[in-house]
Order: C-alpha cells, then structure tokens, then sequence
C-alpha cells in the first residue's frame, strides 16, 4: 500500500488504502472516546519503539501496525475493529515483498507522536487535524 503510514509497494503493485483510511478515522474516534492513561502509556511506548527503529523500515512497519492494533484494541465497535484488523493483517503477511523507496521514519514518527496526543486529547479539532495529518498524500 502506497501509503506513508500503513503502506509499501510490492513488485509492480501498490495497493490503495482509501477504505483503509475512512476505518482508520472512525477507529481513531473511537481511541479517543474510550482511552485511558494505560493506553495511552502503552501507544507512546510503541512510537518510542518506533522512533529507534527508523533506520530499519521492515522492523518500523512492525511496530507501526502494533501500535495500530492497539489503537483498534481501545474500539468497541466489533465489526468495524476486526475489519480494520483483518487489512493489517493483510499489510503484515505482505511485509517479505515489500520495497520502501518513499520511506521517511521521521515523519512518519511525527505523524504518529501527533496521533497518539490527539487520541489522549480527545475528540474534537487536534484530533480532526491529526486524522487528516495521518491520510495518505496524493503523489
């Protein structure tokens, strides 16, 4: 998935996210509402993880789609928690063919840090900006 945040390129084939990014919005909203100090602990440790990995993009990816299944873990809507899993599972098992040619941890590393603060802050304008920050550029 050509993607700056969950997405890579695998031979001659990129993969869109949109329906990835409008589940990834409304996971997000649903952190946000049901958060706590644990949680959000354990989502800052994930991007410190992150943070020491950038030099290794295969190694960043995993733990970028751990802190994401935990973010999903704070949702309470089933259905819409094990759709949004079941494409980071896809993005996971795809992880051997990938190539990162557009890859730039430090932003990505900012993205998240901003996610996560968002999340903690609640719903409303930070994490609106956040969400939006999040979503894939056009190229």
């Amino acid at each position: 998935m050509s993607h700056v945040v969950l997405g890579f390129r695998t031979g001659t084939t990129s993969y869109e996210w949109s329906s990835g990014d409008v589940l990834e919005a409304l996971i997000d909203s649903h952190a946000a509402r049901y958060d706590r100090a644990r949680d959000i602990r354990d989502l800052k440790r994930i991007v410190t993880d992150m943070q020491a990995s950038v030099g290794d993009p295969a190694t960043f990816f995993k733990y970028n789609w751990a802190l994401h299944r935990r973010i999903a873990e704070l949702c309470r809507n089933a259905p819409l928690r094990g759709t949004y899993l079941a494409l980071i599972d896809f993005l996971e098992f795809s992880i051997d063919r990938a190539e990162f040619s557009d890859f730039d941890g430090p932003a990505m590393i900012a993205v998240h840090r901003d996610l996560v603060e968002a999340i903690d802050a609640g719903e409303g304008p930070q994490l609106d900006a956040a969400i939006q920050a999040h979503q894939p550029r056009p190229r």
